[in-house]
This record gives C-alpha cells, sequence and structure tokens, in this order.
C-alpha cells in the first residue's frame, strides 16, 4: 500500500521543505501538501496534490484536523513545517489524541515540549540527557538569581522564540538590563553559556523509531554567531545514537526533527541545548554524508522487521551547504573566496545544487538575484563619510 505525507506549510517556511517532496516521491511516497494557492509556484516537483487552505497556521491546522476526524488514516503522518504551525496545533482547541495523531510528539503526556524551549530544557533534565545547566524563571528579578547561581556568561531565551529571535548572551547584570527590554513573555530559560563548537542532528523517527539522522558541525552562520547554519561539516551520528534512541522512545516522535548540542572546548563533555520538533532543510544532502532518508524509508516500508541499524551519517570530511542560503550569505559578507569556490565547484558543492528540480532551481535563483540587488542597491545608496 502507497504510504501518504501531509506537509502543511505556510509562507515563511517554503525553503525549509522545498526538497522534501522530491526525496519522499522517490521512497515510492505520495505527497500531498496544505497551504495557499499561490505558494504552489514555489515548490517543486514531487508532490501529488494540493489542498487549498490560507496562509495562517491556526485555520491550516483546523482544516488538517477536520481531515482527520473523516477519516483518520487519510495520511500516514503529517509533516508540520514550522513554528508557527506547531503554536497552532499546542494551542488548538481539537482533542489531544488528535494533537498526537497529528503532531510529531506522540506521548500526550510530553505534548506541551512543543515549541517550547523551558518544557524541553525540563524534560531532558528529568531523564538524564545532559543539558547545559538552567533555570526556568518568569521575571526579571528571577532571570537576575538566576544568572548569578549559574554563573555568567549566560544565555537567556524567549520562551517560544524562533532561531536566533529571542535569545541573549549575557556576560554581566548590566547586559541583562539592556536586554530586558526585548524580553518579551512571561517564561524564560537561563541557561549557561557553553564556550565550543556547536553540532547538529537531523533525525527521522517514524513511531518513535529512529529511522535515519544526519549530524554536521556548523562552520557558519548566518548571523556569524546565534542563528541559523549556512554550512556545515560532515559529522558521525554514531556517538549520539542511544541519545536520540531514548528521545525517541520517550516524546514517541514521528516525523523530521532538528537537534542542536555544544561541546564544550575544556571539558569536551557534550549537551543537548535543542529540540526542534520541524524539519530542517538538511537532510536531503544527508546522502552526501552517508545519511540517505530515501533509502532509509524505503527499507523501513519494505521490511517490516526494520529493527536493527539506522541509517546515520559519518566524518567523511564533506562541506554541505545549501544554494539559496549561502549565496545571499556570501553576497551580503562579500565573501570571495566562497563565490569562487562555487563557480569552480569546490568541496564539489555543485552536487548540492537541486539539478533534478529546473522549476526549484529558477525560483531559488530569482530569490538570490532580488536578495543580491537589494545587498547591492543598499551599498550604493549607504552615505559615505
Amino acid at each position: 500500500m502507497i504510504k501518504k505525507v501531509l506537509i502543511a506549510l505556510t509562507h515563511g517556511g517554503l525553503n525549509s521543505v522545498a526538497e522534501f517532496p522530491y526525496l519522499l516521491e522517490q521512497a515510492g511516497i505520495e505527497v500531498t501538501f496544505i497551504g495557499e494557492n499561490r505558494l504552489k509556484c514555489s515548490i517543486g516537483r514531487g508532490y501529488s496534490h494540493w489542498i487549498t487552505s490560507s496562509n495562517n497556521a491556526d485555520e491550516i491546522i483546523t482544516d488538517i484536523a477536520k481531515l482527520f476526524m473523516a477519516n483518520d488514516h487519510a495520511y500516514d503522518w503529517v509533516i508540520l513545517g514550522q513554528d508557527s504551525l506547531l503554536r497552532a496545533l499546542y494551542n488548538s482547541p481539537i482533542t489531544i489524541n488528535l494533537k498526537t495523531r497529528i503532531g510529531p510528539i506522540g506521548n500526550a503526556h510530553h505534548i506541551s515540549i512543543l515549541g517550547s524551549k523551558c518544557n524541553n530544557a525540563q524534560f531532558c533534565g528529568r531523564n538524564d540527557i545532559p543539558v547545559p545547566p538552567f533555570s526556568v524563571c518568569n521575571t526579571l528579578e528571577e532571570i537576575h538569581a538566576a544568572a548569578r547561581a549559574i554563573g555568567f556568561p549566560v544565555i537567556v531565551k524567549v520562551d517560544h522564540s524562533v532561531a536566533s529571535d529571542g535569545t541573549f548572551k549575557c556576560t554581566s547584570p548590566d547586559d541583562i538590563a539592556l536586554h530586558s527590554p526585548l524580553f518579551r513573555g512571561t517564561r524564560f530559560l537561563v541557561e549557561k553559556f557553553i564556550a565550543g563548537e556547536q553540532i547538529r542532528l537531523d533525525p527521522l523517527y517514524l513511531n518513535g523509531k529512529l529511522i535515519a539522522c544526519s549530524a554536521g558541525i556548523v562552520t557558519e552562520t548566518v548571523n556569524d554567531g546565534f542563528g541559523v547554519a549556512t554550512r556545515r561539516k560532515a559529522h558521525a551520528t554514531a556517538p549520539y545514537e542511544a541519545m536520540l534512541n531514548k528521545l525517541g522512545a520517550g516524546l514517541e516522535l514521528n516525523g523530521f526533527m532538528s537537534m542542536g548540542l555544544l561541546r564544550d572546548t575544556q571539558t569536551g563533555e557534550v549537551y543537548l541545548f535543542e529540540i526542534d520538533c520541524r524539519p530542517n532543510p538538511w537532510p536531503p544532502y544527508g546522502k552526501f554524508i552517508g545519511a540517505d532518508f530515501t533509502a532509509a524509508l524505503k527499507d523501513y516500508y519494505s521490511n517490516p522487521s526494520f529493527s536493527n541499524i539506522p541509517y546515520l551519517s559519518i566524518d567523511n570530511g564533506a562541506m554541505i551547504t545549501i544554494l539559496w542560503r549561502d549565496l545571499p550569505y556570501i553576497m551580503r559578507k562579500a565573501k570571495i573566496g566562497h563565490l569562487l569556490g562555487w563557480l569552480t565547484n569546490r568541496h564539489k558543492c555543485w552536487r548540492l545544487i537541486p539539478w533534478h528540480d529546473p522549476r526549484l532551481l529558477i525560483y531559488w535563483m530569482m530569490q538570490i538575484c532580488c536578495k543580491g540587488f537589494g545587498f547591492i542597491s543598499k551599498k550604493i545608496s549607504a552615505p559615505t563619510r
């Protein structure tokens, strides 16, 4: 029987899932999108059906719930493409059973983890998963007290914030006071700052079982610090397999996830600092570092006794980047060496271009050109001193 996946998205999450239809289609999975019709031109090949909805996350979740209330077996699993959809699912008035059926967390006791940095840390702390020393706070006074107890420097995170938005490094009480006007919300995570390399994991779970995972050491980010990665160096997943299995079984995870680790430069200890219950755009590139998600899905669905070794990335020295994310960063930062790398196929980067999907490639190049012209116009119009 053909497996069916429903991918939900709004305009803000287009690129994160743009290559997933092809990955899934190659595994023999039928893909349906739900979202605004105007988004069709931004998604490449690989999907079979499109269900018209709105660009509002709450309305999309309501429409998905109606599909499952009409037929609980309409889709084998659902991919919620961005944080706004996870928040909408958590806040939706639908039943908890429906939330676990639609969402990436199958354990009803832990549904509150969706999008919550505080609940993520607390779950890990209770289950002996190493995380940086932390405290959950509700007021500015509690933030100050937690930072003193943990020891500066600390990271203050606004709960339910996205990516680097709402994340602040504070090296002193003065820094906390400086950033406090931006502490919007009523719940905060104060976490010990860990100096070291960032490792990103992109696991795929089905019914709580780890099927595949790619991993990469972040070498460059959009904001040269916090924020989304533009480049990664291939990294082996095997050292983290036990932790990944514990998370999958405990939360009954289902679908593509993204997790962040930090390796302390001084001690070598590794800490989990983020569980993101939605996909990042990296899994389609896993095949270049030993984690072929398409092959893993084929194996899982064709072999009912699939219970042994998941498809895990290896440290083969490969540099992985994403065209639509890397080129605008290169232009903004004027990194001529990186641009020459693309032009000369350094690191075999041409294989990372979606040649199989001309429509998607054209859409990405249009985006890149628009951003490039924007950077140039700003440079030209900027006043000279």
